[in-house]
Protein backbone atom coordinates (compact mmCIF):
# COMPACT_ATOMS: atom_id res chain seq x y z
CA UNK A 1 0.00 0.00 0.00
CA UNK A 2 3.01 2.10 0.85
CA UNK A 3 4.45 1.96 -2.51
CA UNK A 4 0.91 2.86 -4.44
CA UNK A 5 0.51 5.57 -2.62
CA UNK A 6 3.61 7.09 -3.30
CA UNK A 7 3.23 6.01 -7.19
CA UNK A 8 0.31 7.73 -7.06
CA UNK A 9 1.63 10.98 -5.30
CA UNK A 10 4.59 11.23 -8.19
CA UNK A 11 1.90 10.86 -11.22
CA UNK A 12 0.02 13.41 -9.21
CA UNK A 13 3.11 16.01 -8.79
CA UNK A 14 4.40 15.45 -12.61
CA UNK A 15 0.48 16.39 -13.34
CA UNK A 16 1.04 19.75 -11.64
CA UNK A 17 4.29 20.19 -12.88
CA UNK A 18 3.17 19.58 -16.53
CA UNK A 19 0.06 21.51 -15.67
CA UNK A 20 2.41 24.94 -13.97
CA UNK A 21 4.98 24.48 -17.15
CA UNK A 22 1.41 24.53 -19.66
CA UNK A 23 0.81 28.01 -18.07
CA UNK A 24 4.05 29.26 -18.32
CA UNK A 25 4.15 28.62 -21.66
CA UNK A 26 0.71 29.85 -22.44
CA UNK A 27 1.95 33.34 -20.16
CA UNK A 28 4.73 33.61 -22.24
CA UNK A 29 3.20 33.36 -25.65
CA UNK A 30 0.10 35.51 -24.90
CA UNK A 31 2.81 38.19 -23.26
CA UNK A 32 4.74 38.30 -26.46
CA UNK A 33 1.34 38.31 -28.56
CA UNK A 34 -0.28 41.10 -26.66
CA UNK A 35 0.01 45.02 -25.95
CA UNK A 36 -1.83 46.62 -22.86
CA UNK A 37 -3.14 49.99 -23.39
CA UNK A 38 -5.66 52.45 -21.97
CA UNK A 39 -8.57 52.60 -24.01
CA UNK A 40 -8.08 56.10 -24.94
CA UNK A 41 -4.72 55.53 -25.81
CA UNK A 42 -4.77 56.07 -29.58
CA UNK A 43 -1.31 55.71 -29.92
CA UNK A 44 -0.81 52.70 -27.75
CA UNK A 45 -3.56 50.81 -30.30
CA UNK A 46 -2.19 52.59 -33.40
CA UNK A 47 1.45 50.56 -32.50
CA UNK A 48 -0.02 47.38 -31.62
CA UNK A 49 -2.16 47.45 -34.67
CA UNK A 50 1.08 47.92 -37.05
CA UNK A 51 2.93 45.44 -35.09
CA UNK A 52 0.12 42.75 -35.48
CA UNK A 53 -0.33 42.23 -31.52
CA UNK A 54 -3.68 42.05 -29.80
CA UNK A 55 -4.96 44.59 -27.45
CA UNK A 56 -5.67 44.33 -24.12
CA UNK A 57 -7.35 47.08 -22.44
CA UNK A 58 -5.91 48.43 -19.12
CA UNK A 59 -8.35 47.42 -16.20
CA UNK A 60 -9.72 44.21 -17.90
CA UNK A 61 -10.28 41.00 -16.92
CA UNK A 62 -7.43 40.02 -19.45
CA UNK A 63 -5.03 42.88 -18.09
CA UNK A 64 -2.67 41.92 -16.05
CA UNK A 65 -3.23 44.79 -13.75
CA UNK A 66 -6.38 43.15 -12.92
CA UNK A 67 -6.33 39.63 -9.79
CA UNK A 68 -9.23 37.13 -9.80
CA UNK A 69 -9.41 36.41 -6.60
CA UNK A 70 -12.01 34.45 -4.09
CA UNK A 71 -14.29 36.36 -2.27
CA UNK A 72 -12.65 34.36 0.71
CA UNK A 73 -8.66 34.69 -0.38
CA UNK A 74 -7.58 37.04 1.87
CA UNK A 75 -3.69 36.18 0.72
CA UNK A 76 -4.91 36.82 -3.06
CA UNK A 77 -6.77 39.89 -2.02
CA UNK A 78 -4.43 41.82 0.62
CA UNK A 79 -1.30 40.57 -2.73
CA UNK A 80 -3.42 42.81 -4.87
CA UNK A 81 -4.07 45.71 -2.66
CA UNK A 82 -0.30 45.53 -1.95
CA UNK A 83 0.86 45.23 -5.65
CA UNK A 84 -1.82 48.33 -7.04
CA UNK A 85 -3.61 45.38 -8.69
CA UNK A 86 -7.74 45.82 -9.58
CA UNK A 87 -9.46 43.04 -8.44
CA UNK A 88 -12.07 40.87 -9.59
CA UNK A 89 -14.23 38.79 -7.52
CA UNK A 90 -15.09 35.26 -8.38
CA UNK A 91 -16.49 32.56 -5.83
CA UNK A 92 -17.15 29.56 -7.56
CA UNK A 93 -14.83 26.83 -5.08
CA UNK A 94 -12.19 27.40 -7.66
CA UNK A 95 -9.07 29.23 -6.76
CA UNK A 96 -7.27 31.36 -9.69
CA UNK A 97 -3.32 31.01 -9.50
CA UNK A 98 -0.60 32.34 -12.16
CA UNK A 99 1.36 29.62 -13.14
CA UNK A 100 4.14 31.71 -11.82
CA UNK A 101 2.36 32.05 -8.06
CA UNK A 102 3.82 29.66 -5.95
CA UNK A 103 2.07 31.38 -2.59
CA UNK A 104 -1.13 30.37 -4.66
CA UNK A 105 -1.03 27.06 -5.44
CA UNK A 106 0.45 26.58 -2.32
CA UNK A 107 -2.97 27.70 -0.82
CA UNK A 108 -5.11 25.34 -3.28
CA UNK A 109 -2.98 22.17 -2.21
CA UNK A 110 -3.31 22.77 1.15
CA UNK A 111 -7.12 23.46 1.18
CA UNK A 112 -7.85 21.08 -2.07
CA UNK A 113 -9.56 23.34 -4.01
CA UNK A 114 -9.69 22.87 -7.54
CA UNK A 115 -6.74 25.35 -9.22
CA UNK A 116 -7.42 27.02 -12.75
CA UNK A 117 -4.27 28.69 -14.00
CA UNK A 118 -4.95 31.67 -15.27
CA UNK A 119 -2.05 33.87 -17.29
Amino acid sequence: MDRTSRSAERQVQQRINQRIDQGINKSINKAKDSVICAATDSECLNKAKEAGKKVVFAGSEDSSDVMKCAAADKACLDEAKQSGKKVKIIDDGILRCKATDAGCLRRAQTSGQPVEIID
